[in-house]
């Protein structure tokens, strides 16, 4: 297969799972957390320490809040789609490097495989299409092992192996932390080990990456840390912060035994359905990997058993969680290109028949449901001519024969990428009854005149604001809301102890707006204060 191909189909097969519906669904989760102190930086030029409810955000790093703020910036436009566009490039890149790096150590094929398997998972495609951390942090961890088993494998000069690929680790340190140092040192060390090489880690090149990764990340750390307390004396550190986290996640007394053990089958789960691969052919792996060249068994072997042991470690911490074990997506789908076509090469009648046999038995109902959901559900010429390009696709899946290694792979992402669409299609008008957060911004904001300056007073980590399009200021205290205020937003229940401030009543009662109740239950007034 030509370079081409192989990263135009992995570029359409993105397009296809990450782009539909984009930007139709609300925030959720833990967007708020990620694009509002994005807004304040813009709005306040402050870059170094994150703002979220009024006050400096110590728990994470803010590679995403830079991210989503420039993504603003560049496009001009502030929406979810902007919000959400640096989670999916991310993927893309990580996909492309994955497919450049696996060339060098798999066939063809297994790079198309390692590429799709990445991208196309289930975790993947759910978190990945969200303005949250995950899809940053799996996309850079990923770029920076697939780079170092690239380089390795080809016996690249030293510095270069141990520059570039710590470069982005710092990039990932700034995302989330170094947590995914554990999965990426569990592979190379894994592989120094088995090729005898683990001196290799006290030489010059390690440590001048060590380096280069440290002055990516302690920069900000630094400047963090002087910045926050002369914002807040009494906010606790970053570094506080972190340590803190760290101390209750390895708390024996945090377990929950009725999910403990589910943790590790979730975090396989989540790179449903190419686990299955793994699943199946695990004990194949090592003697596979003997009959390939040396350095190439050395990485394979490196990838099973650092892959493993990192993921038992991280997901029986007392409060993991599977989302945890993310950041070995990278090296597990490069390994699940190898495996799979090597098992290919040993049992092709037998996969081919039965991976045919699930493919096409998905397909069939599939293209049935993209034609009558449309003309039942949800009425309109788009929808059902987007259901009828998806059902001839399908048809086609159903109908071809699938008689290689990359039709297969194709046909499966091709699938999941088909139901992305369909939901995406099918789910607009049902997305828009059930919201409950854009709403209330929107009442909030249409309440308000167009140049009106509001103040908001501790309203918690409520993503509503986001859809206020007036300009707006957060106070984390009384004493922080402008004197001059007009349009004050505040629940209900901290009422009186604002308006013990004499100078907010000074000219009389305040007039009640409008009302809204937040979807955790939280009452909010828009108050207009007597001026």
């Amino acid at each position: 297969m030509r370079s081409w191909q192989l990263y135009g189909i992995a570029a359409l097969l993105w397009a296809a799972i990450f782009l539909p519906g984009l930007g139709d669904p609300e925030l959720k989760g833990e967007e708020g957390r990620r694009i509002l102190p994005a807004r304040t930086m813009l709005r306040t030029g402050e870059w170094i320490v994150p703002f979220s409810e009024g006050k400096p955000y110590s728990r994470k790093p803010p590679m995403i809040n830079w991210a989503i703020a420039a993504s603003f910036k560049l496009t001009g436009v502030e929406n979810e789609w902007t919000a959400r566009l640096p989670s999916v490039l991310a993927i893309l890149i990580a996909t492309i490097v994955i497919v450049w790096s696996s060339r060098g150590m798999i066939s063809d094929n297994g790079a198309l495989v390692a590429a799709l398997s990445f991208l196309a998972c289930f975790a993947q495609v759910d978190k990945g299409r969200l303005a949250e951390i995950e899809a940053l942090y799996v996309a850079l961890t990923a770029i920076a092992m697939a780079l170092w088993l690239r380089f390795w494998h080809r016996e690249a000069n030293p510095w270069l192996t141990h520059t570039i690929p710590w470069f982005f680790l710092g990039l990932a340190m700034l995302t989330k932390g170094p947590v995914h140092l554990l999965f990426v040192y569990g592979v190379v060390i894994a592989t120094l080990i088995d090729s005898q090489r683990l001196k290799d880690l006290l030489r010059p090149p390690h440590l001048f990456g060590i380096g280069i990764m440290c002055s990516i990340f302690a920069p900000w750390a630094i400047a963090n840390a002087h910045r926050s307390a002369a914002f807040d004396a009494d906010v606790d550190k970053a570094q506080t912060v972190w340590l803190q986290q760290l101390t209750e996640r390895l708390d024996p007394a945090g377990i929950d035994w009725g999910n403990y053990f589910l943790v590790p089958l979730q975090g396989i789960a989540n790179f449903a359905p190419w686990a299955i691969f793994l699943i199946i052919f695990w004990r194949n792996i090592t003697p596979w990997s003997r009959t390939e060249p040396s350095l190439t068994g050395s990485a394979i072997r490196g990838l099973k058993w650092g892959i493993l042991i990192m993921f038992l470690i991280v997901s029986l911490i007392p409060e993991s969680r599977p989302r945890f074990t993310m950041p070995l997506f990278g090296g597990a789908a490069i390994l699940t290109g190898w495996i799979t076509t090597r098992a290919w090469e040993e049992s092709r009648d037998k996969i081919q028949k039965w991976w045919q046999l699930v493919v096409r038995s998905l397909a069939r109902p599939l293209a049935l449901a993209a034609i009558a959901i449309p003309a039942v559900v949800t009425p309109g010429i788009t929808p059902l001519v987007i259901g009828l390009v998806v059902a001839t696709v399908l048809f086609l899946i159903q109908r071809r024969p699938l008689d290689t290694l990359a039709k297969l792979t194709i046909g499966t992402t091709t699938i999941i990428a088909a139901v992305i669409i369909m939901i995406a299609v099918d789910t607009r008008h049902l997305q828009d009854e059930r919201a409950n957060v854009r709403p209330l911004g929107q009442t909030i904001s249409a309440a308000l005149p167009g140049d009106a300056h509001l103040a908001v007073f501790k309203p918690g980590p409520q993503p509503f604001l986001f859809y206020v399009t007036q300009d707006y200021t957060i106070a984390d205290r009384p004493s922080q809301i402008p004197a001059d205020t007009v349009y004050l937003l505040l629940q209900s229940n901290h009422r009186e102890r604002v308006f013990q401030r004499n100078t907010l009543t000074a000219a009389g009662e305040p007039t009640l707006v409008t009302e809204v109740t937040a979807r955790d239950g939280k009452h909010y007034q828009l108050l207009k204060l007597a001026r």
